[in-house]
């Protein structure tokens, strides 16, 4: 995370910064919320960031909400995953997980799975 941190502070371009949170965002949530690798990109873009602006979440949490077919269910509703905004050995998860969800709305992107490209 120490490198990616680095990448990020020298990215030059949107498309730099673009990849890097992509990167390190997966990485994150993958590693603490203790997901396969496929279940990731179930990972919706607007719940995200209605989790991370509502008022309702306590300030040391990130919601991390899936729409899909997982765990049985239906993909109607969200499933979620509350995850440390911090973990107790420093992974910034909602660093990560809030810069991905600005690079993406940076081109207007604001539906749709948080994995994908444009």
């Amino acid at each position: 995370m120490e490198v990616l941190e680095g990448d990020w502070e020298a990215a030059q371009t949107e498309a730099q910064k673009e990849i890097i949170s992509l990167l390190g965002a997966y990485t994150v949530i993958a590693f603490c919320g203790s997901f396969r690798g496929n279940e990731v990109f179930l990972v919706d873009l607007h719940g995200t960031k209605k989790y991370l602006a509502s008022p309702e979440v306590e300030a040391g949490v990130v919601i991390i909400p899936l729409l899909g077919r997982f765990k049985g269910e239906t993909g109607d509703r969200y499933h979620l995953t509350p995850l440390a905004a911090t973990t107790s050995s420093g992974i910034q998860v909602k660093r990560w997980v809030s810069r991905l969800v600005e690079t993406k709305e940076a081109h207007g992107q604001v539906r749709g799975p948080l994995f994908s490209t444009r």
